[in-house]
């Protein structure tokens, strides 16, 4: 039976999976293969740490969520990587 695997990784440490997997897969960074995580817009980052927070069973403010993703914007784009260290 085939086995499928998820990885998410930092652009800068792709030559980790060629290292691990290059011997086991042919040519794991195929195009194919590679799928890039866009930017959250600051309401989607917003919508995103409030859920997660609700999901974990956690108590917070309001305006949390939106004050989080207003300090993680750079001109309304919120960096995947940055909503993982929040969440």
């Amino acid at each position: 039976m085939p086995v499928k695997f998820l990885f998410s990784i930092r652009s800068d440490f792709l030559f980790l999976i060629s290292q691990e997997f290059d011997d086991r897969i042919n040519e794991p960074l195929m195009g194919d293969k590679r799928y890039q995580l866009r930017n959250f817009n600051q309401e989607q980052a917003e919508q995103i740490i409030e859920r997660t927070a609700l999901d974990a069973g956690l108590f917070f403010e309001p305006s949390l969520p939106s004050l989080l993703a207003a300090d993680l914007a750079i001109d309304d784009a919120v960096l995947p990587s940055e909503l993982q260290i929040v969440g």
